[in-house]
C-alpha cells in the first residue's frame, strides 16, 4: 500500500514520538529502581563544634538529642579542618567512606558505596593526596547507616556544596539503597518531578503529532 508523502511523514513522526515515550516510561520504571531519595535537603552545616545531626531515613535534622541520627558533618573556625564528620554508635568502625584513615574521600560519580568499602570517620580536606575535596563545586561522599526500622545496615552517599572555602558547606541531598546489605553507586539523579515533567512532555508531543496526523488523513 503507497501512502501520500505526508501521510508517510506524519507516520514517521508519530513512531519517533511513541518511540520517545517508550524510551521515557522505561527510564521511568528504571528511576523506580533508583536509590531512596531522602527528605532532608539544602542543610547547611553550621560553624560549631556540633555542627548538624541528620537522620537519612526519617529526614529529622537537628542537634545530638535527633533521634537515630546516621551523619553529623561539623567543624569551626579553629578546628584543624573546617569540616568534619563525627561517627554514631553504630555501624561500629565508622560510617563514612574514606581514602585513607582519617580521611573522608570526594567521591567521584560512578563509584560504588558498599559492603567492600573502607569505612571510617575523619576530615574532609582540598590537600589529600587521594580524593581531595574540591571549592565551589559539589563534591560527594557515601555513608552506611544502621536503619532503625529494620535493623539491618544500609549504604548510600550524599551530595555537599561547598563554596570559597570548607567553612561555606551544604549537604545539597542524601540518598540511600531501601534494600539492606546491597550497594549502590554514585550518581547525579534527577529529581523525580525533572522525570514527570519530561514524561508530561512526551505524551503531549505525541498528542499533537496523532492530532495533525488525523488533520492531515
Amino acid at each position: 500500500m503507497t501512502f501520500p508523502a505526508s501521510s508517510a511523514l506524519s507516520a514517521v513522526r508519530h513512531g519517533a514520538a511513541i518511540s520517545g515515550i517508550a524510551a521515557l516510561l522505561a527510564f521511568s520504571s528504571a528511576a523506580q529502581a533508583l536509590p531512596t531519595l531522602s527528605i532532608a535537603a539544602n542543610v547547611a552545616v553550621p560553624l560549631t563544634t556540633q555542627g548538624i545531626y541528620i537522620n537519612v531515613v526519617s529526614g529529622a535534622t537537628g542537634p545530638s538529642t535527633t533521634t537515630g541520627w546516621d551523619i553529623n558533618p561539623w567543624g569551626t573556625t579553629t578546628t584543624t579542618s573546617a569540616l568534619n564528620f563525627f561517627n554514631p554508635a553504630a555501624p561500629t568502625g565508622g560510617v563514612y567512606a574514606v581514602s585513607i584513615a582519617g580521611q573522608v574521600a570526594n567521591l567521584a560519580l560512578g563509584t560504588s558505596v558498599g559492603p567492600t568499602t573502607t569505612f571510617g570517620s575523619g576530615q574532609a580536606t582540598t590537600t589529600a593526596a587521594s580524593r581531595p575535596w574540591v571549592l565551589n563545586s559539589v563534591n560527594y561522599f557515601g555513608f552506611r547507616l544502621l536503619n532503625e526500622a529494620n535493623n539491618q545496615v544500609h549504604y548510600g552517599y550524599g551530595s555537599m556544596l561547598i563554596g570559597s572555602s570548607l567553612q561555606t558547606r551544604t549537604v545539597q541531598n542524601l540518598w540511600f539503597e531501601s534494600t539492606p546489605g546491597v550497594a549502590i553507586t554514585v550518581a547525579a539523579i534527577p529529581e523525580p518531578s525533572s522525570i514527570a515533567l519530561m514524561l508530561m512532555g512526551a505524551v503531549g508531543v505525541a498528542g499533537l503529532v496523532a492530532r495533525r496526523r488525523r488533520q492531515a488523513v
